[in-house]
């Protein structure tokens, strides 16, 4: 369920708003051997997997190259840990703040070092996928079917990605390695509330449907014990992705599509029976590359669409309220990356321009007409090594994003080496954001004189390989200007004048002992403040100040029948001044090798039974369960 949609069931029919709501856990750096928990620095055996990255710096290119911040979760570990949506899989990347405010199906928005979701670009294949505009960037929605791995990059990544990019950038790679075949794999689970799922995965082809009833019990402070009701949940997925060679040309591309309805239960206290959401998104994408001896040349064409439609016909007040909502784009991509024993450098040029609607067609929710936005940049980053262990990297971004104004972007950073599996990385640049549709037009909870965003940031991390199987400390800074937020009554966005957030980042992985691994991890985010003339400084809505997780992970050996299992810890700190929060959350699996392609796999989630609250009035589901029958 978008922003303004929550808002809306929290204080229908009047007020549209959304609590943007943060919770921290933690997965290990990708920079250690990976186990059966996501896990960090590859060992040489696993650097066929994920000893690469594209995202940090917009090429192909070593993990222990990239300066910027960077995390991996991959097939291996979605498929182990059950994950079927991007957000599920990305609970536990270190810095990475995940809501979500209720049981499958349920919005999930995210956060990167205290920056949220309209701070963090969330890309396909490397391009912006859409939603954005209209506050429908949901990554709950999104399922692992068809995903070969997602990167995470934090800090802010303007320079080469543009507006949007301020906290990070979160890249769902769907494409495989180039020649790889996958062999055809399917998967049923069910569940508890009458969740069923099946999926099928080939090197082409990915399809998953799921459904929910999602009609569970609660019980929390302050409300009668009931049942949760109309919250169930129908989703379709489908994608073809395809590879192959035209001459000295490389040619990659997808296509998918998504459908999703569900109920929308709305805020205790406020509850609705009758409202519902469907969201349907479609996108095509085409990359063509051309390589030379020591350069590549890839255009990327794309178009992507996105609708949502919410009723709820139970609002007296103003007679049945519907709202349908568009985000429709077209983009295209020209980049070139030149690389040598010395350098790397990557430059060219983004295009973008689409159209966005907010309408709603109750009275005093008037409708709007469709809203152009579009985007031209210029950027270039060049990488100088210093020697076998060092390297520095200088880049800028020049855009234009059509009426909202333009905007320079550099960024200066590096990489130091110091042996004996030591390194620091450092990281500096600024950042741009524009104000969506959402933010400037969606009836009752805009504002059309926001100001765009500007912020700066620095990042260090240590780095140290050898001790135990990797481990790290960062350390991050950003300031902002302007920073759209809602204000303290989630009626409407404002400008705060500035903002200053803080804090630490700690992981450490052990190595793996007869197929067994641990992690642990620790963000500290100390300072989180809003500063606003004549007011006393005000920490940042549900930014927890602390959060912690533990990970223990085994993966069989030989031909063990136990072929996985795990149990990780999440805790998380007071997320708002009234101290909401302070939970802990349990979750285990285990799978059982029944043949060479069967696995039987249990998973007990919130095993301690929490029935916390990310967001106020949202309470969870509590203990849950699944069973799956997979070939893999």
């Amino acid at each position: 369920m978008p922003s303004f949609q929550r808002a809306r069931a929290l204080f229908a029919p009047c007020v549209l708003g959304a609590a943007l709501t943060l919770c921290v856990p933690t997965l290990a750096r990708a920079q250690a051997a990976p186990a059966a928990a996501p896990s960090p620095s590859p060992s040489p055996a696993a650097l066929t997997e994920i000893g690469r990255v594209i995202t940090s710096d917009r090429q192909d290119e070593p993990l222990s190259a990239t300066a910027r911040a960077t995390y991996i979760v991959t097939k291996s570990d979605m498929t182990a840990r059950g994950a079927t949506d991007i957000a599920s899989a990305l609970a536990g990347v270190p810095g990475l703040l995940i809501e979500r405010d209720g049981a499958a199906g349920s919005y999930a928005p995210v956060a990167v070092r205290a920056q949220r979701d309209d701070g963090v670009l969330v890309l396909l294949d490397g391009r912006p996928i859409s939603g954005g505009e209209i506050g429908d960037l949901d990554l709950g929605a999104i399922p692992t079917a068809g995903v070969e791995r997602i990167e995470v990059v934090e800090g802010a990544g303007a320079t080469l990605y543009g507006t949007g990019a301020s906290g990070g950038v979160i890249n769902i790679i769907t494409n495989r390695t180039r020649g790889a075949y996958r062999t055809p794999d399917a998967s049923y689970s069910a569940g508890s509330y009458g969740l069923q799922r099946f999926a099928f995965e080939s090197s082409t082809f990915s399809f998953a449907r799921e459904i929910a009833t999602n009609d569970y019990p609660y019980a929390v402070p302050g409300a009668p014990a009931a049942t949760r009701v109309n919250a169930d949940l129908s989703a379709t997925n489908a994608r073809f992705t395809d590879a192959g060679t035209l001459g000295a040309f490389h040619i990659t591309g997808s296509s998918g599509f998504t459908s999703r309805i569900l109920g929308v239960p709305g805020q205790l206290g406020s509850l609705t029976s009758f409202a519902r959401q469907q969201d349907d998104e479609g996108d095509a994408r085409v990359s063509l590359s051309y390589e030379a001896a020591h350069a590549t040349t890839t255009l990327d064409l794309s178009g992507a669409r996105q609708t949502l439609t919410y009723l709820d016909p139970s609002v007296a007040e103003y007679g049945p309220t519907l709202d349908f909502s568009t985000d429709a784009r077209a983009q295209a991509s020209l980049r070139s990356n030149i690389v040598s024993d010395a350098n790397r450098l990557v430059y060219g040029i983004d295009l973008m321009h689409g159209v966005a609607r907010n309408d709603g067609s109750a009275p005093g929710f008037p409708a709007i007409a469709a809203l152009p936005f579009a985007q031209t940049a210029l950027y270039a980053q060049d990488s100088l090594s210093l020697g076998t262990r060092s390297r520095i990297y200088a880049g800028v971004r020049g855009e234009r994003d059509g009426a909202a104004g333009a905007a320079l972007t550099p960024a200066l950073g590096g990489t130091l080496g110091f042996g004996s599996g030591l390194s620091l990385r450092l990281n500096a640049g600024s950042a741009f954001r524009v104000p969506t549709a959402e933010d400037l037009s969606f009836p009752g909870f805009s504002n059309p004189f926001l100001q765009p965003e500007r912020m700066q940031s620095f990042d260090a991390t240590i780095d140290a390989g050898r001790i135990l199987g990797g481990a790290s400390l960062g350390w991050f800074v950003q300031t902002a200007n302007e920073l759209i937020t809602v204000n303290s009554t989630f009626t409407s966005l404002i400008n705060e004048q500035q903002t200053s957030s803080g804090g630490f980042i700690f992981n450490a992985t052990t190595p793996s002992l007869d197929g067994f691994v641990v992690t642990v991890g620790a963000t500290d985010t100390y300072r989180a403040l809003a500063y606003n003339a004549g007011a006393p400084a005000m920490r940042l809505f549900h930014v927890p100040v602390f959060a912690t997780s533990l990970d223990v992970g085994y993966t069989g050996i030989g031909t063990s029948r136990l072929a996985a299992a795990g149990a990780t810890a999440h805790t998380v700190g007071a997320l708002d001044a009234a101290g909401s929060g302070n939970f802990t959350t349990i979750d285990t699996y285990v799978r059982w090798r029944l043949a060479a392609h069967e696995l039987l796999s249990l998973r007990l989630f919130d095993l301690g039974n929490k029935r916390y609250e990310y967001a106020a009035g949202y309470p969870m589901p509590g203990r849950t369960f699944t069973v799956e029958l997979a070939t893999r």
